[in-house]
């Protein structure tokens, strides 16, 4: 079912489970696999890949968006333009890091099973650890933050902390 958002686009999940998207996943499964701790027993295919990338989008959706409320400890969202595809996937592609960071943190921290219907801490630290990788490959850039002469340094207290959460 679509869901409209904010700026009135519609989000659908069916989406990333039609054969055209499902195709554009193929050629990153092998790649994927080979950059994966070998001892991991995960079902990786193209299938499965859209699939996750499109319940990490609705994740997103559900408790991170505009009508949500995160709380103060859940980090910054992965942005939308990461997930984008117009063409068949590659290494390069942000949601290539995006979907490898997903698998290695599901292995590392032993999850069986992704449960993104919930809000839960282990889900805001995959998000974090998605973005921390995207910042680290270069493929997305944090905010760079000064503060003017002119803001009080009792503001500037109160501010570091919220700076500090989007990586700024």
């Amino acid at each position: 079912m679509a869901r409209r958002t904010m700026k009135g686009s519609t989000f659908d999940l069916a989406y990333y489970q039609t054969d055209q998207v499902i195709a554009l996943f193929e050629p990153i499964v092998e790649q994927l696999v080979k950059d994966l701790p070998a001892h991991q027993s995960l079902d990786v295919t193209a299938s499965t890949l859209s699939l996750l990338a499109g319940q990490l989008q609705q994740f997103q959706q559900d408790y991170m968006g505009i009508l949500s409320r995160p709380g103060p400890t859940a980090p910054t969202r992965i942005p939308s333009k990461s997930f984008k595809i117009t063409k068949p996937l590659t290494k390069r592609h942000p949601l290539f890091t995006i979907l490898l960071a997903t698998l290695r943190f599901r292995i590392k921290n032993n999850w069986p099973k992704w449960d993104f219907t919930i809000l839960s801490k282990r889900n805001m630290e995959l998000i974090h650890s998605i973005r921390s990788e995207l910042i680290r490959r270069h493929q997305l850039q944090p905010p760079r933050i000064t503060f003017d002469a002119s803001v009080p340094s009792k503001d500037r207290k109160k501010l570091i902390p919220l700076i500090r959460k989007v990586e700024g």
